[in-house]
């Protein structure tokens, strides 16, 4: 449904696309274009009004009881202990009640789902459940998903065996609970308060809270044209238990006897549940040992023993328990004996299977963990791996930024030194100026001749010797046409110009260039060249490969 509205909503927006075509290319019309998408696509994702595939309206569609089918569904499987295929089933029932706002079904659901972690002790999600669950009801201000967290938490503390901590979340489960809400979640509640309770031995607090349970339950009486008398029945069944269990704890024998006689009247309205037809017998032979009538005890023990076997080792386990009380009671004691055998075989065999149960579940939070190790080793890679190419594409882009301003500047200093000497001619005036004499020109002609500062020992004496004068005047005419230059810088500049030329015309190696042009080292070359030219010798032979 909605994705044949979209379709028909984009082609609406084409039309209106194509009547502003001429728009289009100015780009103060984008925002408009947004606009208009924006619009569409809140209005395809908006609410629309029920309906079905063949157009008709749903609205005679019950959705409470659609929804309350879909959680009998999960609700048998949590009973048939078909946990995977619950939680698998779920999350889908929760979505149909959340779009229908079957808000206490929904909480029926994730109840389930919640309670179920305490019985296979996973304490830690079952807080984090009930939480998230407490937070969402509150978000919706429905004090009966509030109520349905605190009980959740409160079943998680009586598995383990933590009673003050759970009488604390039944109470605050009890006050959460709404009046106008149906009771049955409330019994229920009422029913593991109540054991709690007995664990502390708050016999005050149970007898205040079993008249409030008495309370309710007088607002619902049996009646038998009611259709939920059979549910009623069941209400005051759990009820009747747990008198029971508290008249017991206060040797209340007699009290104890009617309590079961009217719980056994209930069951019978209640369908002859096996369960609590077997509870039933199973307190019957509690009470006649505590009352230490073994005969009349054995009896109901009997019949108890032989509707556990159809039930489950735990139920066989408390029969046999009572069996055996009689069994004593009668100085029936070889029997007694194997009895305890067997009694000790069930609870090695429970004890095994909560073992291997245990150890599961170790090697299931283990396999969790080693999961989210491993998800978290990956994502530590991966940034890691990120990382590394961010930090390598800066590099890379900084090196070739970094090269090509060198390369830029390197150019720059290149041209200018063509221009300032054109490779062939040495920047040295070459002919007399003003403040020229006859002995530097002569000077500066051998130079451009016969090279001779090629020669690295090169002296004063050796030139003044060739121009037939003497040192002292050879210093001083190079200092006077040269601008100042010492003998050392002439021969210096000389030998710079010289190496330039090679290494633009030549590909002899930097140090073959500086021998060739009377330096006696490569290091001494490259001073000079860069004291010269501002540049390295390596740098202005790339920069002239470059033009």
């Amino acid at each position: 449904m909605y994705c044949s509205r979209f379709f028909v909503l984009l082609q609406t927006y084409n039309t209106l696309h194509s009547s502003i075509a001429v728009l289009q290319k100015m780009k103060k019309y984008l925002f408009f274009h947004l606009a208009v998408f924006a619009v569409l696509f809140a209005a395809c994702n908006s609410p629309v009004s029920e309906k079905n595939a063949s157009g008709n309206s749903d609205s005679t569609i019950n959705w409470h009881d659609t929804c309350f089918a879909a959680y009998l569904h999960i609700q048998d499987y949590y009973f048939a202990g078909q946990y995977d295929s619950m939680q698998a089933e779920a999350p889908a029932v929760m979505q149909l009640c959340r779009q229908h706002a079957q808000w206490t079904i929904y909480y029926n659901a994730w109840e389930r789902l919640a309670e179920n972690l305490a019985w296979q002790q996973e304490y830690e999600r079952l807080a984090v459940e009930a939480e998230a669950m407490r937070t969402d009801a509150v978000k919706r201000n429905n004090d009966y998903g509030q109520a349905m967290a605190y009980y959740v938490l409160a079943q998680g503390y009586l598995v383990q065996d933590n009673f003050a901590e759970a009488v604390n979340h039944y109470e605050q489960a009890v006050n959460h609970y709404p009046d106008s809400e149906n009771p049955s979640m409330l019994n229920i509640i009422y029913s593991g308060y109540s054991q709690a309770l007995l664990h502390l031995d708050a016999y005050d607090r149970m007898d205040t809270l079993h008249r409030q349970w008495r309370q309710l339950l007088d607002c619902y009486p049996v009646v038998d044209s009611d259709p939920k008398r059979d549910l009623f029945a069941n209400w005051r069944v759990q009820y009747y238990f747990c008198t029971y269990l508290m008249q017991m704890e206060r040797r209340q024998y007699e009290q104890g006897a009617v309590t079961l006689d009217s719980a056994a009247y209930y069951e019978v309205i209640d369908g002859n549940i096996p369960a609590n037809i077997n509870l039933i017998l199973r307190y019957r032979s509690q009470l006649a040992n505590a009352r230490e009538q073994y005969a009349e005890a054995l009896t109901y023990a009997d019949s108890s023993l032989q509707m556990s076997v159809n039930i489950d080792e735990v139920t066989v386990i408390g029969a046999l328990e009572e069996h055996i009380k009689a069994l004593k009671g009668l100085g029936r004691y070889a029997e007694a004996l194997a009895d305890h055998e067997r009694l000790k075989q069930l609870n090695d065999s429970i004890i095994q299977s909560d073992n291997r149960e245990q150890l599961n579940l170790l090697n299931k939070r283990f396999e969790v963990a080693e999961l989210q190790l491993s998800e978290q080793r990956t994502r530590s890679h991966f940034y890691l791996s990120v990382a590394v190419i961010v930090i390598l594409l800066v590099v890379v882009a900084s090196s070739i930024i970094y090269t090509r301003s060198i390369h830029q500047k390197n150019r720059k200093l290149y041209e200018q030194i063509m221009l300032l000497q054109k490779v062939e001619s040495p920047p040295l005036a070459d002919t007399a100026n003003s403040a020229s004499t006859p002995l530097y020109v002569s000077i500066c002609e051998l130079m451009r001749q016969e090279h001779p500062y090629t020669n690295a020992d090169l002296s004063r004496d050796d030139l003044a010797n060739r121009l037939g004068t003497n040192r002292t005047y050879v210093a001083d005419a190079i200092r006077e046409g040269s601008g100042g230059l010492s003998f050392q810088q002439f021969l210096t500049t000389y030998r710079v110009n010289h190496a330039t030329r090679l290494l633009a015309e030549t590909n002899d190696s930097i140090e073959q260039v500086a021998f060739a042009s009377g330096f006696n080292s490569r290091q001494v070359f490259a001073r000079a060249f860069r004291n010269q030219y501002g540049l390295s010798p390596s740098d202005f032979r790339q920069a002239h490969h470059h033009l």
